[in-house]
This record gives C-alpha cells, sequence and structure tokens, in this order.
C-alpha cells in the first residue's frame, strides 16, 4: 500500500519529490541565476542525438542582439523531480564549477528553472555551456599529425585543467 501511495504522489506531485531548501539555496546564491530566460529565449533548439551521458542535451542558438547569426550553445537538461536530493548534488557541483573555473575547464555559463505543467508535472533545471566544435577524442583524431609544439600544448593545457581539479579534491568532472 505505502508502495502505491508512493507511486501515486510521485506521478500526480512530481515537485514534492523536489527539496525546496536545496533549490532555494542555489537561488540564493545568484550566481549563475537567469530569471528571465527560458527554453523560448533561444533558437534552433534541438536535441543531440550522440551525446552520452544520464541527461539530455540540446544544440540550441544564443539570438544575436544586432539580428545576425547568434552563438552556439549546449542546453543540459537536469529533472530535478527525479533526484532523490533535491538538487543538493548539482547546487554543490554548481558552486564547485564557479569556484573552480579556468580557461581549460568548461564554464557553466547560466542556469534557468522551467517547471512542465499537464499530467507529468515536473522540474526541469537547464545549464547553459558553450558549443565547441568537436570533442576531444575528434580533435585528437582530425590532428594526428600536429607537430611536436603543438602536441605539448595541448598536453601542458590537460594537465593545467588536471590540477585544477585535483587542487579542489575531485577526480572526475
Amino acid at each position: 500500500v505505502v508502495a502505491t501511495v508512493a507511486r501515486s504522489g510521485c506521478q500526480h506531485y512530481p515537485e514534492r519529490l523536489v527539496r525546496e531548501e536545496s533549490i532555494a539555496e542555489f537561488w540564493a546564491w545568484q550566481v549563475l541565476r537567469t530569471d528571465d530566460l527560458g527554453l523560448d529565449t533561444y533558437d534552433s533548439v534541438e536535441p543531440m542525438a550522440d551525446a552520452p551521458g544520464r541527461h539530455r542535451l540540446y544544440s540550441a542558438e544564443v539570438p544575436s542582439p544586432g539580428g545576425g547569426q547568434g552563438r552556439r550553445v549546449v542546453l543540459k537538461e537536469i529533472d530535478l523531480t527525479a533526484t532523490d536530493d533535491g538538487g543538493r548534488r548539482l547546487t554543490q557541483e554548481l558552486k564547485m564549477l564557479h569556484e573552480m573555473r579556468h580557461p581549460n575547464i568548461v564554464e557553466v555559463e547560466q542556469a534557468f528553472q522551467v517547471s512542465t505543467t499537464g499530467k507529468n508535472r515536473s522540474i526541469l533545471m537547464y545549464l547553459q555551456l558553450p558549443r565547441y566544435a568537436c570533442n576531444l577524442k575528434q580533435w585528437l583524431q582530425d590532428n594526428a599529425n600536429r607537430p611536436p609544439q603543438q602536441v605539448r600544448k595541448l598536453l601542458l593545457d590537460l594537465l593545467r585543467a588536471v590540477d585544477r581539479v585535483q587542487i579542489f579534491k575531485r577526480t572526475h568532472n
């Protein structure tokens, strides 16, 4: 009976699964907060089919103020109603990424929250990240014959990023 009630509660009231104090703590933090941002703010929002991982990724375009071609970005969708910790780990990760900023580590540019309505209500957090032409693996395959000095620079940049992550006692980011 308890399991049936819990399943019913999750289905009809998913916002109850999000611990409000955790999300309130994130929004009070204000660093990445963007209240006026939503999916309708972007142009050409398309799912990235080849994206690995547990979160959905979307390719999108930030409209140019002058009306020309906008800047390409990635939107990472995180379903806060599906997390057991109510977004606490996400809040901690965002704080750490903000403190750990480094030229060789991908930066979270903005964050915004969207609440969906209807039968499957949910609370979704979107993180805006820069969009790169390719990933490191693809770049290495495409640039296998680079001069040794360029390879050394790439390795030094990678080691600087790893060093920065290690300062924060992280092993993967």
